[in-house]
């Protein structure tokens, strides 16, 4: 079977594409799919780098990726909400072998049935910034007539997250590069240039801030918060102190003084990580159909073959992408 892999950790050049894996079969509540399509997220390089290697213990060689959509080829004997034949979307468990392969073992929870407008390598785009950004836009507790913060609004994530504020009839401003500004007015937001401006002299007293870039900007944002409002994050309260992520993940709370600070002053925060099962998946699928949100797609850099992987993890690390990067596997 055609896979990438990568057998320790290091810069794009540790992929390898190898044709002799073994081929996968499906357990007792698994799904076996053919692969149409993958995507490239952020959190691909960093496990490429090894950044929560002592966290996330994996055997080398390791196959990369989490999402994908395809075919199902075959259902294990108590996986009952998908059929073969059916065109299918999810995203594979991080422990496990990932979505950049020709086939992969999926469990059934991890999938469903594809949004049904789009078409061919389209739906692969869609499961892990579409789960995280609904699930930290329903973290923020926004209702009509609120007003938020979005940091990294033209990213994969934020610009889903800046769509669906603005389909709750939230008012948005969003931080971007100057580039993507006329992009975030086309998604009903007040763009900020986060190179030209500081956005604390923009905005204040707001209801929600979410944060999709992490470190300083997240320090920051804690100022434009009214009494009561809360900061969602999706990137970490430090995205370079792997432990402290890790914790925030397993507890869903401050693990900073400074984060207790903040909460004695009446502000909340959470860490938000996107939660994946079979119910969430067909909710982000009927989300799609409705085009209550649509996912850019990087047509400039050009959808990208299996074998182009290691091109597809500089773009997006030199941060070249403007939207999702897909690999098809035709």
């Amino acid at each position: 079977m055609r896979a990438q892999v990568y057998s320790q950790y290091g810069g794009p050049e540790v992929l390898e594409l190898r044709t002799d894996l073994p081929e996968p079969r499906p357990g007792p509540t698994e799904v076996l799919v053919e692969v149409r399509a993958s995507a490239v997220n952020p959190v691909d390089w960093k496990l490429r780098r090894g950044n929560l290697r002592k966290v996330l213990r994996r055997p080398f060689p390791i196959v990369p990726g989490r999402d994908f959509c395809g075919v199902v080829l075959e259902c294990g004997s108590q996986a009952t909400t998908v059929a073969r034949g059916d065109e299918v979307f999810g995203l594979t468990p991080l422990r496990g072998p990932g979505s950049h392969a020709d086939r992969i073992c999926v469990p059934e929870q991890n999938l469903a049935l594809a949004p049904r407008r789009l078409h061919g390598f389209e739906a692969a785009a869609v499961p892990l910034v579409g789960l995280t950004a609904i699930q930290a836009s329903e973290a923020a507790q926004l209702r009509a007539g609120d007003r938020a913060l979005v940091h990294g609004g033209a990213g994969a994530v934020g610009a889903l997250v800046v769509q669906y504020l603005r389909h709750l009839g939230v008012a948005v401003s969003a931080t971007a590069s100057a580039r993507n500004l006329d992009y975030l007015r086309s998604l009903g937001a007040d763009p900020i240039d986060y190179r030209s401006e500081r956005f604390e002299a923009q905005v204040d007293q707001l209801d929600a801030v979410i944060d999709c870039v992490g470190g300083e900007v997240e320090r920051r944002s804690f100022a434009v918060l009214r009494r009561g409002g809360r900061l969602v994050t999706v990137a970490g309260p430090d995205p370079d102190a792997e432990l402290n992520l890790v914790n925030a993940i397993k507890l869903g709370a401050p693990t900073s003084m400074r984060l207790l600070g903040q909460l004695a002053r009446g502000r909340r925060y959470q860490f938000v990580s996107a939660r994946v099962d079979h119910k969430r998946l067909v909710q982000l699928a009927q989300i799609v159909d409705a085009r209550t949100i649509e996912v850019r797609i990087d047509h400039e850099l050009g959808v990208m073959g299996l074998a182009q992987l290691a091109q597809a993890h500089a773009a997006g690390e030199r941060g070249e992408a403007r939207g999702k990067l897909v690999i098809d596997h035709k």
